[in-house]
C-alpha cells in the first residue's frame, strides 16, 4: 500500500497519523503561529498559483494534530480538512480556517456533501 493511500484511509487510524507525522517536511515550512496548546505551520505551494499550501497543527509533543490543504477551485477557496480525533472540539479547525482565510484573503466556500459533523462545523462557523 502506498503512503497516499495510508493517508486518505480513516481519518481515527492511529497509523494514518503517525505517517502525518513521519512525512511533515519542516524545512518547507515559512511561517508558524503559536497558540496555547499548540503550534500552526504555514507550508506554501509555489509550484502552483491556485493552491496556497497546507496548514499543519502540531501540539507540544511535535506531534500532527490537524492539517489543512487550501487553495482555489473555479474562483472559490476550498479546504480538505483533518482533526486527530481525540483533539476535536478544541477550536482547532476553526484556527486552521481562520489562519488559511488570512493567508488567501477570502472567505472558504464549504464542499458539500460532507458528513454531519461538518454540517454543525460550518452551520456554527456561517453564523459569525
Amino acid at each position: 500500500m502506498r503512503v497516499f493511500e495510508l493517508l486518505e484511509s480513516v481519518s481515527d487510524d492511529p497509523v494514518k497519523w503517525e505517517l502525518k507525522d513521519r512525512y511533515r517536511r519542516t524545512d518547507k515550512v515559512e511561517s508558524i503561529w503559536r497558540r496555547q496548546n499548540y503550534t500552526i505551520e504555514y507550508i506554501p505551494d509555489h509550484d502552483d498559483p491556485e493552491i496556497f499550501g497546507r496548514l499543519i497543527a502540531v501540539n507540544k509533543n511535535n506531534e500532527v494534530i490537524g492539517d489543512l490543504f487550501f487553495g482555489f477551485d473555479d474562483g472559490q477557496l476550498k479546504g480538505s480538512i483533518e482533526v486527530r480525533p481525540d483533539f476535536r472540539r478544541q477550536g482547532i479547525a476553526s484556527d486552521l480556517y481562520d489562519l488559511g482565510e488570512k493567508i488567501a484573503g477570502v472567505n472558504f466556500v464549504p464542499d458539500s456533501p460532507h458528513s454531519r459533523d461538518a454540517e454543525a462545523f460550518w452551520q456554527n462557523r456561517m453564523k459569525k
